[in-house]
């Protein structure tokens, strides 16, 4: 079976939607229940069900559908900018403290930002254990970097914002 999204809705959420077999898989059962239930710790919204085509010659269908809503894709609230080196002449990055608010809660998070296109990453303050995709959040915190870099060393912005890229 196909599903069409709408193109909004694909910006908006992310979305797993998936199908085990029985008796092609013998485990079909199990393994979309563990992983239904992993995604609801992870903050998804799972709906499951069971498809039996018996009659047909066929077996048992049973289907995961999970959606959880991107997060925004902007830093709520940046608290600290920081330079740093590996050693005295390694590579140059940036460390940025910053709070998130998602589903009314607030993340507190850290992010290492590396000049160069997709190198920004992302982990929760408070729980190691939680990682946050990088790409939704680089060009606002580049940005608060070149900022706090301008300021700091008396560069021009669009200088500071250059050396990012």
């Amino acid at each position: 079976m196909v599903t069409v999204y709408s193109k909004r809705y694909l910006d908006e959420y992310d979305i797993i939607d998936k199908s085990y077999h029985y008796p092609k898989n013998p485990n079909a059962k199990l393994e979309r229940d563990t992983l239904a239930r992993q995604l609801r710790k992870e903050g998804w919204t799972v709906k499951t069900k069971k498809m039996s085509f018996q009659d047909l010659g066929f077996g048992d269908s049973y289907t995961l559908f999970a959606e959880r809503k991107k997060p925004s894709p902007q830093p709520d609230f940046v608290k600290a900018v920081q330079s740093h080196r590996n050693g005295i002449s390694g590579n140059h990055f940036y460390s940025v403290f910053f709070d998130h608010i998602m589903d009314g809660k607030t993340h507190e998070l850290i992010a290492v930002v590396i000049p160069g296109q997709g190198n920004c990453f992302i982990v929760s303050k408070n729980d190691p254990e939680i990682c946050w995709r990088g790409d939704h959040f680089e060009k606002e915190l580049k940005e608060a970097v070149a900022q706090w870099v301008s300021k700091k060393f008396n560069v021009p912005l669009e200088k500071s914002r250059k050396e990012l890229e």
